[in-house]
């Protein structure tokens, strides 16, 4: 089952299902929207959502940065805390394909150690810019 219809199926449902059914439905879209697209854009089945460490684990080793992050904290989806609606705008915005990853270049990965040096931390909701890389290729897949 695609992680599109994940949602789709049970919407309807919604109202029987319990709080923690719920949270856990959200975390899971969260959780395969993000890794599927991220497998997508690199083209490797092996490539993971690193959660631990945004900087090294995502910008600087795969050389992409995340869009439309809006949760208030960056965490393992199953770590993510704040209620049920930050985690289902979340799961919606990956549906809608307005949470994605892009490529960044070898100049926006020198800009982010830039910030770092200066002591900041990273995080797809604290980064300064949308990547000016974007191709339109990537933004024709993702919808937008």
């Amino acid at each position: 089952m695609e992680v599109a219809n994940l949602t789709e199926v049970h919407e309807p449902l919604k109202h029987f299902l319990s709080y923690k059914a719920c949270v856990a439905k959200a975390k899971n879209v969260i959780t395969n929207g993000l890794q599927n697209d991220q497998i997508c854009l690199m083209k490797d089945s092996t490539a993971k959502v690193d959660y631990v460490c945004y900087k090294f684990g995502i910008v600087e080793h795969y050389h992409v940065h995340l869009i439309g992050y809006t949760h208030n904290q960056w965490a393992n989806p199953s770590e993510l805390k704040g209620g049920i609606g930050p985690l289902e705008a979340l799961a919606q915005e990956v549906l809608k394909k307005k949470c994605y990853f892009v490529k960044i270049s070898a100049e926006e990965i020198v800009e982010h150690k830039a910030w770092i040096a200066d002591g900041e931390v990273l995080t797809p909701n604290k980064d300064h810019s949308i990547p000016s890389t974007m191709t339109e290729s990537s933004s024709t897949s993702h919808g937008t």
